[in-house]
This record gives structure tokens, C-alpha cells and sequence, in this order.
């Protein structure tokens, strides 16, 4: 890159602003942000954090609906050297509770139509000294802009480490139950540089990551940050929302689930949409059936890229090659920098093409879940991460989804 540059989220995002300022970095609607644009707002976010008393270590909880405040709040709380913890809002009562004790919040920045249940949640757990709560709408009161607007854009006073936390990215695991995977600056970045270097993404690309905002939230933003490029933010899975952003901003990259693809075919025929920038339609979170791949890739007329990742791999660790020999209805071979294996019933390794039950490690592979000692030590073994998912290996080193250890499954990125 030419000078040194700290591996880390907030770094990256400091040499792009420097180096690029009026570049684009992220769309939403009808609103665009430069690289400057975004660093100013995250350091005013930051600096307003620092000034209500946060310390390094301290926990920011975000609840929201897809928006540039989620984006913004995640850096923020990064950049003032915050955990930060994005919470699913469709959590029952009982989950919502579990997180918020678990993380003890000094901050809660929530979307408007969520407020109200995690201010009488957050009062119930913690009645004599319940955490600051804002709305994400900077112009309500008792809103974000009561930090944020009143900041001049200078440099927070705390740098981030690599290896320092970055957020608890909370999945249901192997039980159901959420958990706080403990992910740091180099889990992201390094699996940023894994896919990137698996999938050929290059300096430039337009990316759309469609899912939600409190799955994996990193994979919006990472890998421009890592490469250069920009970001879209959709707040609506419509097929016809997809492809006009598609058409509008010649988006290169999409990052979704085979539905949302098949939704797409739709509308494929419509003079009002044009797909030919979309290089790299990237699929995970759920097995693609090989008559669709077929489908889609016939009426599209380009390769489709189903993966296999994780919340405690820090995204994708499986991809498919978007040039070269495949097996299709596979999920892959392994990204560069994860090693995996298949473990059998008796817990010995599987050699040559096999059925067993992925074990994953790597530098982007978390150690653990927050506060759950016995859960990690069930997940995790000496560096390997079980992911309770059973695959084939094929000739090739390609892999097959085969099913689950147990009876959960992942519908809309929760177990069920």
C-alpha cells in the first residue's frame, strides 16, 4: 500500500480516507458517503463515545434495521476503542435479556422501532443503573445526533490493536442458544484477504451483502476496506430492490441466499434491469440445489458461487472457484489460509474422498464464545473449531453438504 498501515478495521479506514477521500465508499437509497465522509462521521461517533465516559473494553450494544447509523456505530465503537455487539431484534425477551447480561452494555444505540422494548428490557435487568440508550435517528431527540453532531471530526485519542476484540458477533452455534463469538481486527481482515484471494475480487468491485445487519456485519464493509471499492446497503429483499440496485450502481459482488437469487429470475427478463456487471453472485447460509445452479447459470450466463462459512470463522472458509474446474452442487474447496478436516463418529480424520463432521481452524477462526467457558470448550479444540456440519469430500478437494450432528438447522441466519 506504500506506507504503513495498521491491520486493522479503523486503520484501513484511515489510509483510504487519507489516500481516496472523494472516492465512494457506501450507497444507501438515494444518499452517498465518500471515504472521508465515513471517517469523519465515525471519528465524530467515536469521540462522542470517549466523551460519555467510555472506556477501552467497554461494550456498545447495537439493535437495527439495515442502515448507514448500524455501519456507522459499528466503526464508531471500534474507532473509541468500544466492543461492539449487534443483537438480532427479532431475539424473544428471554434471549434479548440473556445478551444484555451477558455483555453489560454501557451503551445501546437502537433503530426507532425497537426503542421502546430495549429501553423497559434494559431498566428490567439493570433498574439501578441501566445503560444510555439512544435512538439511531440522528435528528430525534434523545437521539445518535446528540453525540454525533455536536463532534468535530478529529482523531479519537485511541488507536486499535490487530489483535484486540473488535465485536462479539452472537450466533446460535451448535445449541440454539446465542453466543458471543469473540472476533477480533485480524479474524476480520484476514478473512477478508481468505475470500478476496478465493473469490478474485479486485480493487474497485461495488459489493451488496444482503444479509442481515446483525449477521456477520463485517462482511458489509471488510473486504473494500481490505481492497479498495464500495459498498450498497439494501433495506428490502424484493427482488425487483435487488435488481435495480444492481442496474443503478453496476454492482459487482452480491453476497446473499439462493432464495434471493431465485427471486431474481423474476425479473431477469425486464428492460428495466441489466445484470451484466453482477461478476461474482456469491451464495451461503444454506445448501443450493443443482437444478437451480443450473437454471441460474443458464439464464444468467455466468458461474454461481455457492460457499460454506460460519459466525466463529469469521465468514466464508469454503468457496467455490469462480474460474477453473468445479463439482457442481458442491460448496468448494477451502479458502486460502483456513485448513480443514472431516472427523468421524470414533473422532479419527477422514483421508481421501469421505463423509464426516467439518472441523475448521485458521487465522480468521475465532478461540471462543464471550463468558461461556463450557460452550467453548465444547465447539473448540485445540485450534480446530467443530462446526457440527457434516460434509463429503470429493475428488478434488471439493466438499458436499451432507447435514447437521444434531437437529438444528439454519433458516434466515438463526437456528432452528
Amino acid at each position: 500500500m506504500g506506507e504503513e498501515v495498521l491491520f486493522t478495521i479503523t486503520g484501513l479506514l484511515d489510509y483510504r480516507a487519507n489516500n481516496t477521500p472523494t472516492d465512494l465508499l457506501m450507497v444507501f437509497r438515494d444518499q452517498s458517503w465518500t471515504w472521508q465522509q465515513v471517517r469523519d462521521d465515525v471519528w465524530r461517533l467515536a469521540c462522542g463515545f470517549q466523551e460519555a465516559g467510555l472506556e477501552p473494553g467497554d461494550r456498545i450494544l447495537g439493535v437495527f434495521d439495515k442502515s448507514p447509523e448500524a455501519v456507522l456505530c459499528f466503526l464508531g465503537a471500534v474507532a473509541a476503542g468500544s466492543i461492539f455487539v449487534p443483537m438480532n431484534p427479532q431475539l424473544g425477551d428471554y434471549d434479548v435479556e440473556t445478551v444484555i447480561n451477558e455483555t453489560k452494555p454501557r451503551i445501546i444505540v437502537s433503530s426507532p422501532g425497537y426503542l421502546q422494548r430495549i429501553q423497559h428490557l434494559s431498566e428490567k435487568i439493570s433498574p439501578a443503573q441501566p445503560p444510555r440508550i439512544y435512538s439511531s435517528d440522528p435528528d430525534a431527540a434523545g437521539g445518535i445526533g446528540q453525540i454525533w453532531k455536536r463532534q468535530p471530526p478529529s482523531r479519537p485519542s485511541y488507536t486499535a490493536q490487530t489483535e484486540e476484540i473488535a465485536y462479539l458477533n452472537y450466533t446460535s452455534g451448535m445449541t440454539g442458544q446465542p453466543k458471543g463469538a469473540v472476533t477480533t481486527h485480524r479474524h476480520i481482515l484476514e478473512n477478508a484477504r481468505s475470500s478476496a484471494e478465493a473469490l478474485k475480487l479486485r480493487s474497485g468491485d461495488v459489493h451488496l451483502c444482503m444479509f442481515p445487519i446483525h449477521t456477520h456485519p463485517h462482511e458489509i464493509f471488510a473486504r473494500p476496506f481490505l481492497l479498495g471499492g464500495s459498498f450498497v446497503l439494501l433495506d428490502s429483499i424484493h427482488p425487483r430492490v435487488i435488481a435495480d440496485a444492481i442496474t443503478r450502481h453496476r454492482i459487482t459482488c452480491m453476497m446473499g441466499v439462493t432464495p434471493m437469487y431465485r427471486s431474481l429470475l423474476s425479473v431477469v427478463g425486464s428492460a428495466d434491469y441489466d445484470f451484466n456487471s453482477l461478476r461474482t453472485p456469491e451464495s451461503g447460509g444454506m445448501d443450493s440445489p443443482i437444478s437451480f445452479i443450473e437454471e441460474f447459470e443458464q439464464t444468467f450466463g455466468r458461474r454461481f458461487l455457492p460457499v460454506w462459512g460460519s459466525t466463529e470463522t469469521s465468514g466464508v472458509a469454503l468457496a467455490t472457484p469462480p474460474i477453473g474446474d468445479i463439482i457442481l452442487g458442491s460448496l468448494g474447496k477451502p479458502c486460502p489460509g483456513y485448513e480443514v478436516k472431516l472427523v468421524d463418529d470414533s473422532g479419527n480424520s477422514v483421508d481421501g474422498p469421505g463423509e464426516g463432521e467439518l472441523w475448521v481452524r485458521g487465522a480468521a477462526v475465532v478461540s471462543g464464545y464471550w463468558k461461556r467457558p463450557d460452550s467453548t470448550k465444547r465447539a473448540f479444540m485445540d485450534g480446530w473449531y467443530r462446526t457440527g456440519d457434516i460434509l463429503r469430500r470429493e475428488d478434488g478437494d471439493f466438499y458436499r453438504f451432507q447435514g447437521r450432528t444434531h437437529g438444528m438447522m439454519k433458516v434466515g441466519g438463526m437456528k432452528v
